[in-house]
Parts: C-alpha cells; structure tokens; sequence
C-alpha cells in the first residue's frame, strides 16, 4: 500500500490555482510526453541589461523637468544625435543609454544618428578651436607697454624660475611653434 503525498498549496498565480483541477488534468493530457519546462538563467549579460534599465528609470524618475524626447518637433533624430554625442563625450553612460533608448524607439537609422553626431562633435571641435584661437590672439595682441604689468595676461617665455621674457606678434608666434612638437 502506497502512502499518497499531500500536494504542496499552489501559488495563486499559477495556472492550477486559475483553471481549477479537472482543467489542469486535460491540459496535462494534451501536452507533448516527456516535454519537461525549465526555467530562465539569467546570463551576466541579462543582468548587466536589468541594471543599467533599473538605472534609467531612476534617473528618469528624479528629473524635475520632464524631457518629451519623443516629440520629434522638439527633439529631432538631428537633434538627439547631437545629444548622444555629448552625453557620450561628457562620460555620463546612463546618459547615453536614455538618448540611444529615445533613437531606438524612433527607429532611426544608425548611418544618419552616426553622421549627425559625427558632424556634433566637429561642430564642438571647431567651436573649441575658434575659442582658443580667439584667445590666443588676445594674448598675441597685448601692446609691448603693457607687457610685464600685473593684471595683463600676455605670452612668457621663462628663462630661469624666477624671470622670462614677454613676447608679443610674430615673437610669441615663433615661440609657440618652437614648442608644438611636431609629428
């Protein structure tokens, strides 16, 4: 004689809890023999995924000002490749994630995000450029009078610790390029 096991109480999700107990025995008889169902492993990768969304959301969640990053008046594919490519030069990766997140859902094509955040970062390039040339020039300009004053900013050339020369035009252009090593 055979002692007949109670059956553990089922949880009230399960499919047994919901079709009731003459449901589950013809479902049981209709599934293919010997089909057994395992269940999920997350891979390292599946749970990296899972933090960084967890991450996201959070962000998301604490911003004050909401941004509508899928209205494409105020936010086009242009615009938030423009976005990725500082928020990827900034080094903020959740940033980064929530922008190609928003390019995602617009479907937008990789080659144009990848053209018009090429085309951000040497806009940002040539900005920097002009901006250190402007000054560069202002230090250049500086009138020989004022050379040596406290206050004016001008081009040095230091000859010991505690003394240089001040140089202006083409002076202080020459000693600059003496000291852009060359490739």
């Amino acid at each position: 004689m055979s002692a007949r096991r109670e059956s553990p109480a089922f949880s009230s999700n399960s499919i047994h809890a919901r079709i009731g107990s003459e449901a589950a025995l013809r479902l049981a008889a209709t599934s293919p023999e010997g089909k057994t169902f395992s269940v999920r492993r997350d891979t390292a990768d599946d749970l990296r995924v899972d933090r960084l969304a967890t991450a996201m959301k959070r962000r998301l969640s604490k911003q004050s000002r909401r941004l509508d990053l899928d209205n494409p008046l105020e936010y086009s594919v242009e615009k938030l490749a423009q976005m990725l490519a500082e928020a990827t030069c900034s080094g903020d990766p959740i940033s980064v994630a929530i922008i190609a997140m928003a390019l995602h859902a617009r479907h937008a094509s990789h080659l144009a995000v990848a053209d018009h955040a090429r085309r951000a970062l040497l806009r940002g390039s040539r900005e920097l450029l002009a901006i250190n040339a402007a000054r560069y020039e202002k230090l250049r300009n500086v009138p020989a009078d004022q050379l040596g004053t406290a206050g004016v900013p001008c081009i040095s050339l230091p000859m010991s610790a505690n003394a240089g020369t001040h140089l202006t035009g083409t002076d202080a252009d020459a000693a600059v390029d003496a000291f852009i090593p060359r490739p």
